[in-house]
């Protein structure tokens, strides 16, 4: 896509209470699922896996905390 891009991208933290965490189906989408797999993950496991393969944000506050307290609008 050519810019501008508006975006509205959500973050939210979870606690694992139980159970297991499972892909769904978009209906949608038919055989071409975008999602391909799920999995909780700790602040320290999405630190470790570099920059090159989480969001921009979580690379640029690599402190899970910072980006929970962050508010209102902001350009990466």
């Amino acid at each position: 896509m050519k810019p501008p891009l508006h975006a509205v991208e959500l973050f939210f933290h979870v606690v694992h209470k139980g159970g297991e965490i499972t892909v769904g189906k978009d209906p949608e989408s038919g055989d071409q699922q975008i999602i391909k797999d799920v999995e909780m993950l700790t602040s320290n496991d999405i630190r470790q896996l570099g920059a090159s393969h989480v969001h921009g944000i979580l690379a640029r506050y690599p402190d899970i905390s910072r980006v929970t307290a962050l508010r209102g609008y902001f350009k990466l």
